[in-house]
C-alpha cells in the first residue's frame, strides 16, 4: 500500500473514520501529531491526538490513516462535509463524504 501523506495544522478540524470503534467515529481537532503541539506533514502510521468534544468524547489516539482532511470550498458548495479521499487502495475517489459513508469522483458530486 502506498503510503500518504499529507499537512495538517494543529486545531484543525477533521473526521476520524475510525470503523474499529464506531463510538470515535466523527467529528474532531487535533491536539497533538506524534505526542507534538506542531504543525505537520502526517504519515499513515503517525499518531493523531483528536479531542472528540464535538461528539460529546474526550481525547483519543488514531493513526494518521484514518483521518481524512475536509475539503472546505467543497463542502461548502455542496452544503456538506466532503473530505480528500486519501487511501489508495480504495480506488481512484478524489472525496469522501462523512453523512453517506460513501467515496465520490469529482463528477458526481457536480463538480
Amino acid at each position: 500500500m502506498k503510503k500518504s501523506k499529507r499537512f495538517f495544522r494543529i486545531g484543525e478540524r477533521v473526521f476520524n473514520c475510525d470503523y474499529n470503534d464506531t463510538d470515535l467515529m466523527g467529528f474532531g481537532k487535533i491536539v497533538l501529531i506524534n505526542g507534538k503541539a506542531q504543525d505537520k506533514e502526517i504519515f499513515d502510521d503517525d499518531i493523531v491526538t483528536l479531542d472528540m468534544s464535538e461528539n460529546g468524547n474526550g481525547e483519543t489516539e488514531s493513526e494518521g490513516r484514518i483521518i481524512y482532511k475536509i475539503a472546505p470550498r467543497i463542502s461548502k458548495k455542496i452544503g456538506e462535509v466532503v473530505c480528500y479521499e486519501h487511501q489508495t487502495t480504495i480506488g481512484n475517489y478524489q472525496f469522501y463524504m462523512p453523512s453517506s459513508d460513501e467515496n465520490y469522483y469529482r463528477v458526481e458530486l457536480g463538480l
